[in-house]
């Protein structure tokens, strides 16, 4: 389990960590699991949504990586 960096943003209280599961897959909790369930497959960043506050993340594109808003009403272009 490794630290990424950011702190969680359900709790505000733990950091969030990289797990892999049990298909040896990477994704993302809070390090205070089980008192968060906070989990993610997109890698979070430090950064709120400039539209409406929530995380954000980086998905894997084809083209490099892209900053997306979990709901679907932000994105960045992709970077290399």
């Amino acid at each position: 389990m490794k630290e990424i960096g950011v702190i969680c943003p359900k709790c505000h209280q733990g950091q969030v960590i990289e797990r892999k599961s049990k298909k040896n897959r990477i994704f993302y909790g809070c390090s205070r699991f089980p008192d968060c369930d906070f989990v993610s497959w997109d890698k979070p960043i430090g950064r709120d949504c400039p539209k409406d506050g929530h995380f954000l993340v980086e998905k894997k594109v084809k083209g490099g990586v892209q900053v997306i808003c979990p709901n679907g009403d932000y994105e960045e272009a992709a970077q290399k």
